[in-house]
């Protein structure tokens, strides 16, 4: 069998070595499944199971399960996932192979597990069908954002029990005889919300009634928008359950509002519009809109004059 990368050795009862595998005809032909799922799951999900909406820094744990293969003696198989969003940190027997030895776990980059029952024996002696927990990976999520395929590695060299001899899943029984297994790989996705929202009007005299729309914000995939939170750049906030609302703006001048969202998984998006709202004076405004005259002193000021902001004049 080929180690892609291997720094860790566990080996336990050193007399016992994994045999050579050979190729043979298996009793069910392609009814064994070596699938990726939730550590605590028990069967293969009908289809590829999708892991996501973590926040950066937490753990995720998977498992990796066989299901209705043959009587079986041991499994040397490789996982591997995109480290800049899932990073392995660990991983762990469960309890498929009851009497783990000269067995291997690899970490860094490329997961490898591999393992051979002490017993000379194969598990599920005697049942229809062997199915089970293999091991356990834990990662650490490395960024809100991401997605990553968690799948089985290819490489020239590797024992296979797939159809494709270059898939490094490997399931034998205690003769070293190959089992064929069916994969069925997970993925990974972690994308963050998107905050948006339109306004309008956004020119006009004062009072300026805006409706605000963000209903094209988008949350993190499988979640809902719990909250929209508003600022609007006159001193106003609002924090509401929906995507809309109206808001005035009573003095005239130039403004930029904020949404930030927040989905049920507890992730956030923050956008401060490009846009400008340009709040202009009911009818005659003056710049500035009052002067403090103090007796006995001469002070020149200039004021701006303007209509409905269409022309100004100084003063």
């Amino acid at each position: 069998m080929k180690h892609l990368a291997c720094v860790i050795l566990i080996l336990v009862g050193a007399l016992i070595v994994i045999p050579s595998v050979t190729t043979s005809v298996h009793a069910n032909p392609g009814t064994g499944t070596v699938c990726i799922l939730p550590s605590k799951n028990t069967s293969c999900p009908i289809l590829p199971f999708t892991f996501g909406n973590l926040t950066a820094g937490s753990s995720l744990t998977i498992g990796v399960f066989v299901q209705a293969s043959d009587d079986m003696g041991g499994f040397d198989i490789y996982v591997k996932s995109d480290n800049t969003v899932l990073n392995p940190t660990s991983a762990a027997f469960g309890p498929l192979i009851v009497s783990p030895s000269l067995s291997i776990i690899c970490i860094p980059g490329v997961v490898e597990v591999q393992t051979l029952e002490a017993s000379g024996q194969n598990e599920c002696l005697g049942q229809p069908t062997c199915s089970g927990m293999a091991f356990t990976i834990t990662y650490t999520v490395q960024a809100t954002g991401g997605n990553t395929a968690i799948s089985y590695p290819k490489a020239p060299g590797c024992a296979s029990s797939t159809t494709d001899p270059t898939d490094c899943v490997l399931v034998f029984d205690n003769f070293g005889t190959v089992l064929s297994e069916n994969i069925q790989t997970g993925s990974f996705t972690n994308a963050a919300p998107a905050a948006n929202f339109a306004a309008a009007p956004i020119r006009g005299p004062a009072p300026l009634a805006v409706t605000f729309n963000a209903s094209s914000s988008v949350p993190s995939p499988g979640n809902t928008i719990t909250r929209y939170n508003w600022t609007f750049g006159d001193g106003a906030t609002a924090s509401i359950t929906g995507p809309t609302l109206v808001h005035t703006y009573n003095d005239a001048a130039n403004y930029s509002a904020t949404l930030k969202i927040q989905d049920n998984g507890g992730h956030e998006s923050a956008i401060k519009g490009p846009l400008i709202i340009s709040v202009l004076c009911s009818f005659i405004c003056a710049n500035p809109s009052s002067l403090t005259i103090i007796a006995s002193k001469n002070v020149n000021s200039t004021i701006s004059v303007s209509l409905q902001g269409r022309s100004t004049r100084q003063l």
